[in-house]
């Protein structure tokens, strides 16, 4: 997969800009299986690809945020989620991010378009991805 035509041609990030990936996690009455953990694989080599593409077009990249799964398609994010192993308040790093692309078992995309209204991001879900996709892109 071209990951760099990926984001230039459907986020367009530019120079300034900071670019987010998210990924839910499993908790409580979930359990790991192997989606999840190739997912997590898929998110840490796209942070890494995009992180390389911002650095030569001048835009950041967060590393990825992790939050508890919601359970249930579009349901609301929970208030907090991790970053690097530190605690962050998931609405704060949304205000700092101008294109989220969120990885998950459980689609995102209501409550991230619900965050869209109060400011400019772009925002795109991939539920389900898996590296094993790429081949039919």
């Amino acid at each position: 997969m071209n990951l760099e035509k990926l984001l230039m041609d459907v986020f367009k990030p530019i120079e300034g800009e900071t670019v987010l990936l998210m990924c839910d996690l499993p908790h409580n009455g979930f359990s790991i299986n192997d989606r999840w953990v190739k997912r997590f694989k898929v998110a840490s080599i796209w942070q890494e690809g995009f992180k390389k593409i911002g650095e030569r077009m001048n835009f950041k990249v967060h590393p990825v945020l992790y939050y508890d799964a919601a359970g249930l398609y579009n349901m609301s994010l929970p208030k907090y989620g991790r970053m690097d192993d530190k605690e962050v308040v998931i609405e704060e790093v949304l205000k700092e991010t101008d294109t989220c692309i969120a990885l998950t078992e459980f689609s995102a995309l209501v409550p991230l378009m619900r965050f869209k209204r109060f400011r400019s991001l772009r925002v795109g879900t991939m539920e389900r991805v898996l590296e094993a996709m790429k081949k039919t892109v």
